[in-house]
């Protein structure tokens, strides 16, 4: 890894003129991990099969550019892709939506920018390259694929870094999501199917 130093202001120092690319430490471009090249299959595999994929990374502020990096990687192994994470929230929809007549492969967005009432139908495969802490986002981002107008099916994609934080993370979504289908009535196999994955099977037996 290269390592970057941080300003008194937390922020990376760069030159005049330039822009910050992370803080440290930042992740040499030569080098990419075990999870990076699975999402490259994955969203390969998708694309093979006719599915665009809409891919869910947060760390998309100043500091820290997940997106960026993805996006270099996909690009690199041949994945026409679109990073909608700096659009305005007004023009996301309009900007995806036509990137199906672009021949866009994946779409990079971070999960909060769209909220309730964003149709994405023409991603039918939506992968979270990263878990999210609250329900609702996770909920709604889930769900953006799935419209009246909806053809195929849809798949959902939880990409999870074993025995690290992100396993804790999607036990936590997992546990209150169920909760709220217990509420609701609901069936709860499938996310008892995620636990036992992820070694939480106990939520369901207590």
């Amino acid at each position: 890894h290269t390592w970057q130093p941080l300003g008194p202001d937390g922020e990376a120092v760069v030159d005049e003129g330039e822009e910050p690319s992370g803080v440290i430490p930042v992740v040499d471009t030569g080098w990419t991990s075990v999870k990076e090249r699975k999402l490259v299959r994955l969203v390969q595999k998708e694309n093979a099969k006719g599915r665009p994929c809409l891919v869910y990374a947060w760390n998309t502020g100043r500091q820290y550019r997940i997106d960026q990096r993805l996006e270099r990687l996909l690009n690199q192994a041949g994945v026409k892709t679109l990073n909608a994470s700096r659009l305005s929230a007004r023009k996301i929809q309009q900007r995806i939506l036509a990137s199906a007549y672009e021949g866009v492969q994946a779409v990079l967005v971070n999960p909060r920018r769209v909220g309730t009432g964003t149709n994405l139908v023409n991603l039918p495969t939506i992968i979270f390259y990263q878990p999210v802490w609250s329900v609702y986002t996770a909920a709604q981002a889930a769900s953006r694929a799935h419209r009246p107008t909806q053809t195929r099916d849809v798949r959902v994609y939880w990409m999870i870094s074993t025995a690290s934080v992100e396993e804790v993370i999607l036990a936590k979504i997992i546990e209150k999501m169920v909760v709220s289908e217990y509420v609701a009535g609901g069936d709860t196999d499938g996310y008892a199917a995620v636990m036992d994955a992820v070694g939480h099977a106990e939520t369901f037996e207590e």
